[in-house]
C-alpha cells in the first residue's frame, strides 16, 4: 500500500540474497502481483536465487534501456538478452519476471521528452529552414531547364516497383499482432487482478478493474496461442485464441465446481 500511494512509483524491482529460502521467493512473485494489482505500472520479481553479479548486470542493462525508449517490455528482453550473452554463459536471464498493469508496457510520456528536446534545437532548426528555402529554390530553376517531370515519372516507377519486391518478400513474415479480450465469473461479471499468461512468448499481464487484458506480439497473421490464466479461488483457464481477431470473452469458475 505504500507504494499504491505514490504515482510516481512506475516500477518496483524485488531481488532477495543469496541462500534465502524458496519461500521468500514466491512471496516475492506474490508481492509483485498485489503491487501491479493495487495500481504500480510494472514490477519485476526473481523466482530463484540470482547472483548479485548477475543481477546488476541484468539491472544496468534494464535502465539503460528503459531510459531509451520508456518501454518496460522491450528493456526487459534487451536485459535477458545481455545475460545470455555472458562469458561464461549463465541461465540466469530466466529468472527475473515481469508483471505488468499497462497493457502497451510504455512507461511514460516520451512526446513531452521530445518536445522539451527540440526546444534545444530552435535555432538549429532555423538554419535547417533557410537552406531548405534555398535548395527548393535551386530545384525550381533546374525543373524549367530540364526535363524534370519525366524524370520523377521514371522515379514514380521504379519506388512502385521496389515497393512491390519488398511486398513479396515481407508478406510471410510475422507481423505484430494484438491478443485482447476479458476474464469474468460464471455470472458474467468482470475478475480484477487474474494473471494471464502466453507460455509461448514468455509474457504475463494482470487484468484490470474491467477484467481486461491486452498483448501486442510477433506472430503471423490469424496464428494461435496457447493462453493461461490463473486466480487464487478460480480453476485454472487453459485457451487457445486467434490473434488480429475481436476481443475475446473467457468465464472462469470457482475451485473444485465443474463448468
Amino acid at each position: 500500500q505504500i507504494f499504491a500511494d505514490h504515482s510516481s512509483v512506475r516500477l518496483i524491482f524485488l531481488n532477495l540474497l543469496p541462500g534465502a529460502e524458496e519461500s521468500s521467493h514466491n512471496a516475492l512473485m506474490d508481492i509483485a502481483r498485489r503491487l501491479v494489482v493495487l495500481g504500480v505500472p510494472a514490477a519485476i520479481a526473481v523466482r530463484n536465487p540470482f547472483a548479485p553479479d548477475d543481477a546488476l548486470l541484468f539491472a544496468k542493462a534494464l535502465y539503460a534501456e528503459l531510459c531509451q525508449n520508456g518501454q518496460i517490455e522491450t528493456a526487459s528482453s534487451s536485459a535477458r538478452r545481455t545475460l545470455l550473452q555472458k562469458n561464461p554463459p549463465t541461465a540466469s536471464f530466466a529468472i527475473p519476471m515481469l508483471f505488468l498493469r499497462v497493457a502497451e508496457g510504455q512507461m511514460w510520456n516520451l512526446k513531452e521528452t521530445a518536445v522539451k528536446a527540440s526546444a534545444g534545437k530552435k535555432s538549429f532548426l532555423d538554419q535547417w529552414q533557410k537552406w531548405v528555402v534555398l535548395i527548393g529554390t535551386l530545384f525550381a530553376i533546374l525543373g524549367a531547364v530540364l526535363d524534370l517531370p519525366a524524370k520523377l515519372a521514371k522515379l514514380s516507377e521504379l519506388r512502385l516497383s521496389n515497393k512491390k519486391i519488398i511486398a513479396s518478400r515481407t508478406i510471410d513474415e510475422p507481423r505484430p499482432q494484438i491478443l485482447e479480450g476479458q476474464i469474468v465469473d460464471e455470472n458474467g461479471a468482470p475478475i480484477e487482478g487474474v494473471k494471464v499468461y502466453l507460455p509461448e512468448y514468455d509474457k504475463t499481464i494482470i487484468t484490470n478493474d474491467w477484467g481486461k487484458y491486452k498483448f501486442e506480439i510477433i506472430a503471423p497473421a490469424d496464428a494461435r496461442v496457447k493462453l493461461q490464466a490463473q486466480k487464487t479461488g478460480y480453476e485454472i483457464l487453459n485457451q487457445d485464441p486467434a490473434l488480429g481477431g475481436k476481443p475475446d470473452t473467457f468465464q472462469m469458475h470457482p475451485a473444485g465446481i465443474q463448468p
